[in-house]
């Protein structure tokens, strides 16, 4: 396939999340975009639901990868009632109601769930915000950002694991960042 530009880090570190044991080589790819990671997971041997809220020109492009369109609050919108493995990256950054939406990734998810949001505005120090961005997260909830920790609230009984990345490797130096959320239905916590 031409053009297919090579993962970014965060996208490395989507695919490096996957449950490894006891797992059906499925994922659902919620808000996939361009679908480019995509291409990367299929050639991993798995099956990917690809799937966002309207139809790119890029779908059809990549062998192997099947695209729907769907909505993040309608559930029934899906091609499958549920995957082991659910991805949502880059998405709720955007949505008024993200917790309405990360509670039906939960339930579209049978093993984990994997995350991604930017952490504060790091990607918009020299530049105006992304259109749609009204979300913004930090360690602590501070200086008008939400905090990051609110994940772990809404993914209750489930352990959440959530880290820092970079997303590509001039992030370093630009101190730029994005949070990764794990949610592993499989350990529950007592409630």
């Amino acid at each position: 396939m031409e053009d297919i530009r090579p993962l970014d880090i965060r996208q490395e570190s989507i695919i490096d999340s996957f449950p490894v044991i006891n797992c059906k080589k499925e994922v659902l790819n919620v808000g996939c975009g361009l679908g480019s990671m995509d291409y990367f997971i299929v050639k991993h041997g798995y099956k990917v639901y690809s799937t966002d809220y309207e139809e790119k020109k890029t779908w059809g492009k990549y062998e192997g990868v099947t695209f729907y369109k769907s909505n993040i609050f309608d559930l029934s919108s899906f091609p499958v009632e549920s995957c082991d493995i659910v991805i949502c990256s880059e998405v709720l950054e955007h949505l008024h109601e993200y917790k309405v939406a990360a509670n039906n990734l939960i339930k579209l998810s049978n093993v984990r769930v994997i995350l991604t949001v930017p952490f504060e505005k790091s990607y918009n120090s020299n530049k105006p915000v992304p259109v749609g961005h009204c979300n913004w997260w930090n360690d602590f909830g501070t200086n008008g950002y939400k905090d990051i920790r609110e994940f772990e609230e809404l993914a209750k009984p489930y352990a959440t694991s959530i880290q820092k990345i970079r997303t590509k490797p001039k992030d370093v130096s630009m101190n730029q960042m994005d949070y990764l959320i794990i949610i592993d239905k499989k350990q529950r916590y007592n409630v």
